[in-house]
């Protein structure tokens, strides 16, 4: 075993312990030790699919094929969504968030069109053509049509999240595939100036002082609470009952019932009050080195460019995660495990 899984095995029992110590010191022990066994399957799922990629290369594609064809039916329930209406779902009630004065919010099988526009700007760089020499029309339509459904959600975030990632493969690959790709997005966004009505992302630009001011104050609150346990933090899935006692504005009213929230409208700050500064630190970690460790092997010479559509599609969720805690979503928990499984896994492999 090399030094780099060794690490990430000890951070993951750092994470556990110091997870563990916060559950116990929380106010609601019971409610944050049942949270906390959500956590064990993760690395679980994430331990089993780097041995099989480090074993079996062509699983790492396989994987990939099945995960693509998964956005590919999304694009196609959004569809129906659009023809038949937000009766068109899995979900007895969607997300308030749906319908609204400036229109509706497609969230394909999700309950959130956010978590939804994460998810699909996640996915939306694995439809790009790897191999520059291997352009062809399933690599056209589907990231075509993952920007259409993007855009039909009306996340802002996961759009910024999308334009990051499209910048990150700006600056690292060559100019071949940049020209690609300026190609592929310039063709899927010349008919939004015909038709830059329909989508309600280019509507809700209003909104974002309205917005901004909104959950500025819930970060404000959110961020006074973690001062207040810096350390261990409130206890892993403990957010909503905490508020319940200490923060009572953070609710929303749907359907008669009084709700509290259950994050603060941004993920990085919901990890931090839960986990406490040094699981935050850790949980970075798990994104920042598999990352740093990619750019490295490159430029030490493995020339295999897979790894950045990785990295791309990474950045993009970490940049939208800043709008909305995604990870309780089971489906994007698994495909940003995924892609970070890969990039670890292509570290053990040689360099070509």
């Amino acid at each position: 075993m090399g030094t780099r899984p060794k690490l990430y095995y000890s951070l993951y029992g750092a994470l556990i312990i110091l997870l563990l110590i916060g559950s116990l010191t929380s106010e609601f022990v019971a409610n944050s030790l049942l949270s906390l066994l959500t956590v064990f399957p993760v690395f679980i799922f994430a331990k089993l699919l780097i041995n099989e990629c480090e074993m079996n290369e062509g699983f790492k594609n396989e994987a990939l094929l099945f995960i693509k064809a998964v956005g590919i039916f999304s694009f196609l329930f959004v569809l129906a969504q659009v023809i038949f209406g937000l009766n068109f779902t899995f979900y007895p009630n969607l997300n308030p968030n749906t319908s609204g004065p400036d229109g509706f919010r497609y969230p394909s099988f999700f309950h959130d069109p956010q978590k939804y526009a994460q998810y699909i700007a996640m996915l939306s760089f694995l439809y790009l053509p790897f191999d520059p020499k291997q352009v062809s029309l399933k690599h056209v339509f589907p990231f075509i049509a993952s920007i259409y459904a993007l855009l039909l959600t009306g996340g802002r975030s996961a759009l910024l999240g999308l334009g990051g990632g499209l910048l990150i493969l700006f600056l690292l690959l060559n100019a071949r595939i940049k020209i690609i790709i300026l190609a592929l997005f310039i063709a899927g966004c010349i008919p939004l100036f015909f038709f830059s009505d329909v989508f309600i992302t280019f509507n809700r630009a209003g909104e974002f002082e309205s917005d901004y001011v909104f959950r500025s104050t819930i970060w404000k609150e959110a961020f006074q609470i973690f001062t207040e346990n810096p350390l261990l933090g409130i206890g892993t899935g403990n957010y909503q009952k905490y508020v319940q006692y200490y923060s009572l504005d953070q609710y929303f009213i749907y359907d008669n019932e009084v709700q509290f929230f259950d994050q603060p409208e941004n993920g990085y700050l919901k990890i931090l009050v839960e986990f406490g500064i040094f699981g935050f630190v850790i949980f970075l970690l798990f994104f920042i080195l598999p990352i740093s460790n990619a750019i490295n092997s490159f430029l030490k010479g493995n020339k295999n460019l897979t790894s950045f559509f990785f990295i791309a599609s990474i950045i993009s969720c970490l940049i939208a995660f800043n709008s909305v805690y995604s990870l309780s979503d089971r489906r994007i928990m698994i495909i940003l495990v995924s892609l970070v499984s890969f990039l670890i896994a292509s570290e053990s492999q040689p360099v070509k």
